[in-house]
């Protein structure tokens, strides 16, 4: 019994804290300019500080010095596939709970659909269209309000 409130009172303490936070950190994982640049100008705000990685070894040593609120990830990257970022995310269970947005045009081969089902909060493929639905999740995981998101983003 004593270990179920301690595990309640922690849950209700990080969502507290969670709610109270003035900024959301937000990683974006991805080295095409373009679509970096295309995806920091749909989703940048005042309260979400943003880092970018454009390789997997800089998103692994990120994630391993800071803590993010969610990461969108591109799975092709110019030294390993994205899924070794997953991998590494799953290794490392803190006590900090990471959304995780894939945001990618990689074709998924069945086991590699069954292993990021399984961690990702969300799949996207990249379409021209897609941006949308990435503004509109990172919003979902980054818990910000409809009316307090800036004009763009509200759709």
């Amino acid at each position: 019994m004593n270990d179920v409130y301690k595990t309640l009172k922690h849950l209700f303490e990080d969502i507290s804290d969670f709610s109270n936070k003035k900024s959301r950190r937000l990683l974006i994982v991805d080295d095409n300019e373009l679509e970096l640049d295309m995806v920091v100008k749909a989703v940048e705000a005042g309260d979400i500080e943003i880092t970018i990685a454009k390789t997997a070894k800089q998103a692994i040593q990120l994630v391993r010095e800071r803590n993010f609120d969610c990461i969108v990830l591109d799975l092709v990257l110019p030294d390993a596939q994205g899924l070794d970022i997953i991998k590494e995310l799953e290794n490392d269970r803190s006590e900090h709970a990471t959304a995780l947005i894939v945001y990618s045009a990689k074709d998924l081969n069945p086991k590699e659909k069954v292993r990021l089902n399984r961690f990702a909060n969300s799949i996207i493929l990249k379409t021209p269209r897609s941006i949308n639905h990435l503004t509109d999740q990172v919003a979902l995981y980054l818990h910000r309000v409809h009316k307090a998101l800036p004009k763009p983003m509200r759709s």
